[in-house]
């Protein structure tokens, strides 16, 4: 059984933010605020975030998938986001909805689509990203 757990973007802020708790029956989520010496709890309803699942994946560098991530697919160089289609995590680029768990071993995560929402117009133009010493965006 894979391990059910969230990361929260906060919408009006734009930035991610860690969760301490989540109220489905209320519809809250508490997260961290942290300054330099400790941290305070506080309450956001729904609407006011993105609740992005774990996968239960982790890409080639161990890094764990969660929905909203943007992925390439270093096998055939297509970037993808990843979305839940059925029930299943899946990978969707511009030609396809691939299920996530057979590509996995081969897909690095780039970012999400809310810290880094220039990544979704390769996904729309089915664009192909060229390797260099790092990713280069075409």
């Amino acid at each position: 059984m894979r391990e059910i757990k969230y990361k929260v973007w906060l919408k009006k802020e734009k930035k991610m933010a860690e969760i301490v708790s989540i109220n489905f029956e209320l519809e809250t989520v508490f997260i961290k605020i942290e300054d330099a010496m400790n941290y305070d709890v506080e309450a956001y309803d729904f609407r006011e975030v993105e609740l992005l699942q774990y996968t239960g994946l982790k890409d080639k560098y161990a890094k764990e998938i969660y929905e909203g991530d943007i992925c390439i697919d270093e096998y055939d160089n297509r970037v993808g986001v990843v979305i839940w289609h059925k029930g299943c995590a899946s990978l969707n680029n511009a030609l396809n909805i691939r299920l996530l768990y057979s590509e996995a071993s081969v897909l690095k995560v780039l970012g999400n689509r809310y810290e880094k929402p220039e990544l979704l117009e390769k996904i729309d133009h089915g664009t192909i990203i060229s390797r260099g010493s790092e990713w280069k965006y075409d």
